[in-house]
């Protein structure tokens, strides 16, 4: 037999969930465990939660927050939930601000991990990467154009004294 879990309830105050499996004998028997989901995230995530924008969850087919590295959101609906997140993937969401959403599922419980992640936050280093090939371009237009003036001016100046040394020439002149 397989563990089977309860949606996520308030009981007495606290964050829990059953889980249930039956023994292995005959007699029909189950065992049942009751989770302490704000306990469980703190083992998971550390019991520090730092007030930060990034957090880490795990949330149930629902889109209820079943475990969290912030202790406030278990029991509540995962804001970008919207019908479930499909698998494992990543995304943006603009919720109190704009945010960098990866998902994954965790197999066939229909539970997802979510972790959002402020999108400037996310996209720093690709900004950095971008802004330094931007100016390594420049960089190197502005030195083929130093290279194409320098070489062009010496080159332009040996055409001119050729030509005048032509033309003298022409002219007559055999002594230049």
């Amino acid at each position: 037999s397989e563990t089977r879990y309860s949606a996520p309830v308030l009981l007495d105050g606290q964050s829990v969930m059953f889980a249930a499996r039956e023994t292995s004998g005959t007699d029909d028997r189950v065992v049942v465990a009751v989770i302490d989901l704000r306990r469980l995230s703190a083992q998971l995530f550390g019991s520090e939660y730092e007030d930060s924008a990034t957090t880490t969850s795990v949330v149930n087919a629902s889109g209820i927050t079943i475990l969290s590295s912030d202790p406030n959101q278990i029991l509540d609906r995962d804001r970008a939930w919207g019908g479930g997140y499909g698998g494992t993937g990543f995304d943006t969401d603009a919720g109190n601000g704009e945010f960098a959403v990866g998902h994954a599922g965790l197999g066939s419980q229909g539970w997802t991990v979510v972790n959002r992640v402020p999108a400037a936050q996310a996209f720093a280093m690709r900004n950095a990467v971008g802004n330094r090939i931007a100016i390594l371009l420049a960089v190197l237009l502005l030195g083929l154009a130093g290279f194409a003036l320098t070489v062009g001016r010496t080159t332009i100046q040996s055409v001119h004294s050729l030509a005048a040394s032509a033309q003298r020439l022409s002219g007559g002149d055999l002594n230049s």
